[in-house]
């Protein structure tokens, strides 16, 4: 029950940010569209050089009373794998970046053609 109260809170989210997303479009200014693809491929760069730059080598230790070390583990994260987890996620966090550009590319060839008839329409009178 719980997950599907989280699953409807994101969607109620990603509807609402691509509702925000094609009211921005139909702005006159232009560069008002372009601001939620640039955010949100901000953040998909941030989470790529997070996960790449931030996995580290962990050593952990354990020791008795006494100091004496019983056992040594080492984690040691090969850098492809990490190279692929971030290819990944980046990919993943895209996903809104072409949505919210499909929406901006849309609105805005409406809103072209919408000028070019009303131009065509002057120079008819």
């Amino acid at each position: 029950m719980r997950s599907l109260i989280v699953a409807a809170i994101f969607l109620a989210a990603f509807v609402g940010l691509m509702v925000l997303q094609v009211y921005l479009s139909k702005r006159e200014n232009r560069m008002l569209g372009l601001i939620m693809p640039i955010t949100s491929f901000c953040l998909s760069v941030f989470v790529f050089l997070g996960i790449s730059l931030f996995y580290y080598r962990t050593l952990v230790y354990t020791t008795t009373n006494h100091g004496e070390i019983i056992e040594r583990v080492t984690q040691v994260n090969i850098a492809s794998t990490v190279f692929q987890l971030a290819l990944i996620n980046f990919i993943f966090f895209n996903i809104p970046t072409l949505g919210f550009i499909a929406i901006y590319l849309i609105y805005r060839g409406k809103k072209r053609s919408r000028i070019a008839i009303d131009k065509m329409s002057v120079q008819d009178l």
